[in-house]
């Protein structure tokens, strides 16, 4: 029902409410067999699509998905303990979405707070990290690469 008074202009469609609007959508539906107004949504990606339409939910798409699949890609390159740490972070990423499918995704409080955390330390275990790839190149041919001394001065940069 919200989609499609969303659709209903090509232009809400493409950029949504507002943020924080959709009580001020007046949605307007049946429950149980009698008119109700849709004060509230439920899910947090319809919520997101109403306010910030196609645009914004792709940018939230891409915001909350891109460090999910850095953390993938980490845990698939790393070894170890980095190579755990990527998969917790991981399943920890991928359960918070499911978890907040169903509440104010990127603003409801501490839950919110806490995704924004997790995916900052996701982030910084990525950059703090050196590259096991680049390591094994150098084992391998016995030769230390511009690329592998830049990569871990920058390692080294940021523990300091």
């Amino acid at each position: 029902m919200a989609v499609a008074r969303l659709l209903q202009e090509p232009t809400r469609a493409l950029w949504g409410f507002g943020p924080e609007s959709f009580y001020d959508v007046h949605l307007k539906g049946t429950l149980a067999g009698k008119p109700f107004d849709f004060l509230s949504c439920d899910n947090a990606w319809v919520e997101m699509l109403v306010e910030t339409g196609f645009v914004g939910l792709g940018i939230m798409l891409c915001l909350l998905l891109t460090p999910a699949w850095l953390v993938w890609r980490g845990f698939r390159k790393k070894a170890g303990v980095d190579r755990q740490l990527s998969l917790v972070l991981f399943v920890n990423l991928v359960m918070f979405y499911l978890q907040m499918y169903s509440v104010g995704m990127y603003s409801w409080g501490q839950n919110g707070y806490a995704l924004w955390i997790l995916i900052a330390i996701a982030l910084v275990h990525l950059r703090m990290t050196k590259p096991t790839v680049a390591r094994s190149v150098v084992a391998r041919t016995g030769q230390v690469t511009d690329s592998f001394v830049f990569q871990n001065a920058c390692c080294s940069a940021s523990l300091v």
